[in-house]
Parts: structure tokens; C-alpha cells; sequence
């Protein structure tokens, strides 16, 4: 017995050290790490009391005394270092002074990640060596940091490939494994764009559908030239959104799989009961986006009637830039530069220049519309 207890102190302080160097490996610690030092530590302490009678003789009685107020002293500073260790490992201070949050997550990242409802596991694969000051690993931490449903995991697949073969991984490296409940989606590259797109996929519950209006000449999603919108069916892709063509003339009623309508720069004029359709489906609670043209060649009043029954006035005119601003980005003057946005939610957050070719002015209307309500305001507008 006497000698089991001698070995309390020794098993205590491999427990700590062992567990400490697997998880700075990589290696997934069950059930965490703490646990394993809190367990290492009881034992050496364990091993002080069953021993300290024999302690206290070995040291002496004056030289313990003497000694007990700097012992307590450096237990309570290794405590506090410790405890205040544990709190920037799991909550990490980090201060992005780029002009714009360069190194910081988008507001669309943390929207998808903080409003998590359960628990969604990312396993990072990448050989140790390469994940030491890795910017991949840096920002699945930011991930973990976000909410506390995000588990992370950073395996090395070298040194453990039944873990790398348990998720189907083969590289190459970095390899990313999102999971939640009963999907799983795996990456190669972890930039943002990549990890908040597998998040979608693994929460959203159902495929949302971009329905893109066609009849009228407007711009077409299939049409790769400087007037196509080829770029933005690309992109909506990218953030997992189905695309698809209607031809609203033909149809009765709006299409039930349809999330969004858009209706890009008609060319002619929307026929009344079309625009009727648009109305009613957006009153029922439907989502468009209106884009209009200037009236440059054919007038659009049915059109410009639909707009205004959203208590939105669209301008017979079209934007010209007297700034000087578009010419410095190789634009002329009917491309205006938005550089700055007003209070929206629609906007909060954009730190991305854009410009507006060939844009007509838009104005809320001075009428009072039930339950629409429109403003005006231009802040970016180049003074």
C-alpha cells in the first residue's frame, strides 16, 4: 500500500503532461482536457496528504512554518496563471485594426454561426507541423468563438488515419469536415467562404429558389456579356440559392418553389395583370427585388405603377456623376461609385465599394401606403 502511494504523485504528473501533449498534437482529448489536469492534480495532492506526516518530519516543523505562507503564495499565483490560461484559451482576445476587418469574419459568418440552435462538430485535418500560426486554424477557432453549439477538432491524419478514415478523408490537406446530426459536408480549402457555405448545407433545412423574371428583355442569368447576369447565378450558387427562369406571362399564379423574385431591367413593359400578380404575391408575403432601367427608349408605366405601390418613386432620369470619382476606377459618368451606405439592414456592415451603371434616381413617395414604408437617402453619395 505504501508503495502504490508513492507512485500517486508520479501517475498524477504523467496524467498532466500526457494529456497536455496530446492535445497540442491534434489528438481529440475525451472528455476535455481539464478534466485530465483536475484528475492529475488530485493525485499529487492525494499523495501530499497520505505523505504528510512524514513530510513534515523530512522538512521540520520551523523550516514548514517558515515556508507555508510562500508555499500558499505560489500555489494561489499558479492558480490564478492557470485559471487566467484557461480563459484566453477558450475566449481568445483578438482586435482586427484593418481599415476594413480585413482578418475579421463577415456579418453573414456570424449570423449563420451564432444563431446556431444545436450542435455542429468541425474536424479539421492538416499534419501538425503545418497547423502551427496556420490562418485556416486561426479562423476555425474564430468559428468555435462564435457559439458554443461549434466543436472543434484538429486532428493530424498522418498520425491518425483511423480518424481520417472513419470521416472518408484522403486530402489533400487541409481537409474540413462539417458535420451536424446526419449531414456532413467536407472541404478542401478553409476560407470563409468555403466553411460558411458547408454550415449552410448542414443546417439549412430546405433549398431556397431565386426566380428570375423573362419575357420582357430582362437581363438573362444564361448570358455571359457585360449586360448578363451569368456572374450573379455564379454566385448565388456559391451560397447554395437554386436559379430559375419564369416566364410570368404564362403563368396564373406565382411558382410555389420560388423564394425570391427578381425582375431584372424589364425592356418593355410588364403587362397589368403581371404586375397585378407581383403585388398580390408580395402582399401575401412574397419577396421581390425591382430593378429598373432609365427610360431611355420605352416608357414602363405599369411597371413604374408596381414600383410606386411600394410607396417608391422611380425617377424619369437617369444618374450622372459629376464627381470625377469613376474615372479614377476606369468608369465614366453614367457609373456612379457607392462608397459609403446609409442605416439598413440591408446594408449594415457592406465595406465593399459598388457601382451603378446607367441608374434612374429612386425616391420614397410622399403618399402614405398600408404597411409599406420607403426612405430616401443618399449619404454615399460623392460630395
Amino acid at each position: 500500500m505504501r508503495r502504490l502511494v508513492d507512485f500517486l504523485a508520479p501517475i498524477g504528473l504523467l496524467v498532466m503532461a500526457a494529456a497536455s501533449v496530446a492535445a497540442r498534437q491534434g489528438y481529440a482529448v475525451k472528455p476535455n482536457l481539464s478534466t485530465y489536469l483536475f484528475v492529475g492534480l488530485a493525485l499529487v495532492v492525494l499523495h501530499l496528504a497520505l505523505r504528510g506526516e512524514e513530510v513534515y518530519r523530512a522538512i521540520g516543523g520551523r523550516q514548514l512554518r517558515y515556508g507555508g505562507n510562500t508555499a500558499v503564495l505560489i500555489v494561489v499565483v499558479l492558480a490564478i496563471l492557470v485559471g487566467v490560461n484557461y480563459l484566453v484559451s477558450r475566449h481568445p482576445l483578438k482586435k482586427d485594426l484593418t481599415k476594413n476587418q480585413r482578418y475579421s469574419l463577415s456579418d453573414q459568418t456570424k449570423k449563420v454561426v451564432g444563431g446556431l440552435k444545436d450542435d455542429v462538430r468541425i474536424v479539421y485535418f492538416q499534419r501538425s507541423s503545418e497547423m502551427e500560426g496556420s490562418a485556416g486554424v486561426d479562423r476555425v477557432k474564430d468559428y468555435a468563438g462564435l457559439s458554443p453549439h461549434v466543436k472543434a477538432e484538429f486532428v493530424d491524419p498522418i498520425a491518425r488515419p483511423a480518424r481520417a478514415n472513419e470521416l472518408e478523408v484522403k486530402g489533400p490537406w487541409p481537409s474540413i469536415v462539417i458535420e451536424r446530426g446526419g449531414k456532413r459536408e467536407r472541404v478542401n480549402n478553409d476560407s470563409e467562404q468555403d466553411l460558411t457555405n458547408a454550415f449552410i448545407k448542414v443546417t439549412r433545412e430546405s433549398k431556397k429558389t431565386v426566380c428570375f423574371a423573362q419575357g420582357e428583355g430582362e437581363k438573362d442569368i444564361d448570358d455571359g456579356d457585360d449586360s448578363g447576369l451569368s456572374t450573379v447565378k455564379s454566385a448565388l450558387a456559391r451560397d447554395l440559392y437554386d436559379t430559375k427562369k419564369v416566364v410570368l406571362a404564362r403563368e396564373q399564379a406565382m411558382p410555389a418553389d420560388c423564394s425570391v423574385l427578381v425582375v431584372a431591367g424589364p425592356q418593355n413593359d410588364l403587362l397589368a395583370p403581371t404586375t397585378e400578380m407581383i403585388r398580390a404575391w408580395v402582399k401575401a408575403g412574397g419577396k421581390a427585388m425591382l430593378l429598373a432601367d432609365p427610360e431611355l427608349r420605352t416608357k414602363t408605366p405599369n411597371y413604374d405603377a408596381l414600383i410606386k405601390a411600394f410607396n417608391i418613386d422611380a425617377g424619369n432620369d437617369i444618374v450622372v456623376d459629376v464627381s470625377g470619382y469613376g474615372q479614377l476606377v476606369g468608369t465614366g459618368e453614367l457609373t456612379p461609385l457607392a462608397v459609403e451606405y446609409g442605416s439598413h439592414e440591408i446594408t449594415r456592415g457592406f465595406r465593399v465599394m459598388t457601382a451603378f451603371n446607367q441608374a434612374r434616381s429612386m425616391a420614397a413617395g410622399t403618399g402614405t401606403v398600408e404597411t409599406r414604408r420607403a426612405r430616401s437617402r443618399w449619404p454615399w453619395w460623392p460630395r
